[in-house]
């Protein structure tokens, strides 16, 4: 029942868009190492959301579009590993994140497999790439030092 219910709340945001809770990304491989989005622009997001309220994202989705283009099987198990790795490696403090792997329709109404990720809000202040950023609205910004 809880799959549903995520589902269902996942299914509305597609339709309506990012806001300051949630972010979609299309995962491009090149090889067996995700191209596109770089490591830095990834570790952000999850800082951002770790430095606020906490959020989700959703990889397997294109952004602009906010259509569901899913992860290739064989691609599935690296992206979860590599979105693990980039909370633990490249924020500091790192940040622990909770994966799951579902399906979601696409336009025409085939399954696609993405990577939903939580990330909780944390007591602790991160820093990716040495700046601090939050989250506000649909954007990440860089906190400036007054917020820190």
């Amino acid at each position: 029942m809880e799959r549903e219910k995520l589902i269902a709340e996942l299914m509305f945001h597609l339709r309506l868009g990012e806001d300051s809770s949630i972010e979609f990304k299309a995962i491009v491989f090149e090889g067996n190492k995700p191209k596109s989005p770089n490591r830095d622009s990834m570790a952000h997001e999850i800082a951002a959301f770790a430095n606020g309220q906490g959020g989700k994202l959703l990889l397997g989705v294109e952004d602009k579009t906010r259509d569901v283009v899913g992860i290739d099987d064989d691609k599935v198990a690296l992206t979860e590993e590599w979105i693990v790795n980039l909370s633990q490696r490249n924020i500091e403090p790192p940040v622990k994140i909770h994966t799951r792997l579902l399906q979601l329709p696409n336009r025409q109404g085939e399954l696609k497999t993405v990577v939903y990720v939580e990330v909780p809000r944390s007591i602790s202040v991160h820093q990716s790439a040495g700046r601090y950023y939050q989250r506000i609205g649909s954007t990440k910004q860089e906190m400036k030092p007054e917020v820190l």
